[in-house]
């Protein structure tokens, strides 16, 4: 069986989508919008920290644009998913 090769981009991309499911699931137990959202971009924040000493110094525009369109679209998706099957 051939082995699926990611690269660097597709990674971080497939690391975002996970903690934006995360941050969904966490951000559902809080009754108030704003803690929600504070709380998923504080574990944004915090999973970004490590990752900017990894990439090159050109990179990391990139990677700050790039994972917070993909973590932020997720979360929200997520979270409306969550809010719409807790009040229905």
């Amino acid at each position: 069986m051939k082995r699926l090769k990611l690269e660097m981009g597709q990674k971080l991309t497939m690391l975002y989508l996970v903690l934006g499911i995360c941050a969904g699931l966490v951000s559902n137990t809080f009754t108030d919008a704003a803690m929600a959202l504070l709380s998923s971009f504080a574990l944004y924040i915090v999973s970004l920290v490590p990752l900017i000493k990894l990439v090159k110094h050109k990179k990391t525009k990139w990677l700050m644009y790039n994972s917070l369109v993909t973590f932020f679209l997720v979360w929200l998706t997520v979270w409306i998913f969550l809010i719409n099957v807790k009040a229905g």
